[in-house]
């Protein structure tokens, strides 16, 4: 499931769930296709719903890990990779918030962006991201 909004600043954010995710189901939580234009630049939180770690990945670019469960990290990183770790059956799901930097005009195109476990992958955990050019 992918949701988005804007928040007072008209940031725009994006969530982005993990779920269903077990030997038995195969894993489809990653939307067919996110769009954003040349110039956003948008925190996506990515949070997981299911009992298994999920190793998210982007293509083309590297973004800021900007929170981990709701805590601002100190020193945000230039990260193409992030671990968010299983849900434990109870209380709040883990989460970390990203920050999707498009701002360079040679960002425009088609990618995609997945769960690193092969198997995830495999089972369809992996989406496009359309970034169009600035109109």
């Amino acid at each position: 499931m992918v949701s988005s909004d804007s928040d007072k600043t008209g940031s725009n954010r994006c969530k982005i769930l993990a779920t269903n995710c077990n030997k038995r189901t195969s894993c489809r939580a990653l939307p067919s296709q996110v769009c954003s234009f040349v110039g956003a630049v948008e925190d996506w939180t990515i949070e997981n719903r299911s009992g298994e770690a999920h190793v998210f990945h982007m293509h083309q670019l590297h973004f800021l890990v900007m929170a981990v469960n709701g805590v601002p990290v100190p020193n945000p990183e230039l990260q193409d990779t992030v671990t968010i770790p299983n849900w434990s059956g109870t209380g709040a799901y883990p989460s970390v918030t990203v920050r999707m930097d498009f701002r360079d005009p040679n960002i425009a195109g088609t990618f995609v962006y997945h769960c690193h476990i092969l198997d995830h992958e495999d089972g369809g955990m992996m989406a496009k991201i359309q970034v169009n050019p600035a109109n």
